[in-house]
């Protein structure tokens, strides 16, 4: 029996660094806006089974012109569960001058390297992962 249980319990462990197992849903936390040369977000990652602090990508965007990209570490587990993760809040500044008049794009995880192939899909990606910021 105890031979059993152990067979058994390795079955359910995942220690093979299987990527899938940390992959969920990307969306922002709070959407990004702007003020005084600041544009403010926060990402999350809500998975389907208990995950484990993550690092988000992103990019800000002016068209399909990259501005900027950086990595958001989603760290804080409110929940308590592990089901989401969350950033804390990240500041981008930008040259208000450039930009005045332009709506920019906030893209989380655009290689989806944390998103699961459930929520690549145009739609899904355009609903959750992508933000537009106007620059008075």
């Amino acid at each position: 029996m105890f031979l059993f249980s152990v067979l058994l319990f390795s079955q359910c462990t995942d220690d093979n660094g299987d990527d899938n197992a940390q992959k969920g849903l990307v969306s922002f936390k709070t959407e990004p806006v702007y003020s005084s040369g600041t544009i403010s977000f926060a990402a999350q990652v809500q998975f389907g089974f208990v995950g484990k602090a993550t690092n988000c990508e992103y990019q800000l965007l002016d068209g399909s012109t990259v501005i900027t990209s950086g990595t958001a570490n989603c760290n804080s587990n409110i929940d308590g569960m592990g089901l989401f993760w969350n950033s804390a809040g990240i500041q981008l500044n930008i040259n208000q001058a450039i930009y005045t008049g332009k709506t920019l794009t906030v893209f989380l995880d655009p290689s989806n390297k944390i998103t699961d192939d459930l929520y690549t899909t145009t739609s899904y990606v355009n609903l959750y992962k992508k933000a537009e910021v106007l620059i008075p």
